[in-house]
């Protein structure tokens, strides 16, 4: 807020502040993406870890995002760069978009996963768990 409060006072600020404003809010949309990837796999809701596939993408994904925030940040500061720092701000939500897909792809397979388990087993206790977290994950596609 101080970046605000200095550009409403003296009606221009430094360029660092302005990349760091940017940077904090490109990193918090990331880690709300990640939050959400790591959920829509059944992180600590279906299972205790991930695989190693989903761990490599994560990370993946992670670094790509970090990449572009980094590269982007540094070139709005430079003058005669705008078209590669429009560039990477495409890169970095081609990259969010992907990550969405693959929030709404693992969300609907654990639901289809849940649903065949409860097909199958009989009524027992371990039966109602799986019903609480089909409820579990409708509530979270519906909020996503």
């Amino acid at each position: 807020w101080k970046y605000f409060d200095l550009l409403q006072r003296v009606g221009d600020a430094p360029v660092w502040r302005c990349q760091v404003w940017q940077i904090t809010a490109k990193l918090h949309g990331t880690a709300e993406v990640l939050l959400l990837l790591l959920t829509a796999l059944g992180w600590r809701i279906l299972r205790p870890r991930l695989s190693g596939t989903e761990l490599r993408f994560t990370g993946f994904a992670l670094g790509l995002a970090s990449g572009a925030i980094a590269l982007q940040a540094f070139t709005d500061g430079c003058p005669g760069l705008s078209e590669s720092s429009m560039s990477f701000t495409l890169f970095f939500y081609i990259v969010r978009v992907a990550c969405y897909l693959v929030i709404i792809f693992a969300m609907n397979f654990n639901l289809q996963l849940i649903a065949v388990h409860l097909q199958e087993s009989p009524v027992s206790p371990a039966t109602a768990g799986l019903y609480q977290r089909q409820q579990i994950y409708l509530r979270f596609r519906r909020l996503f």
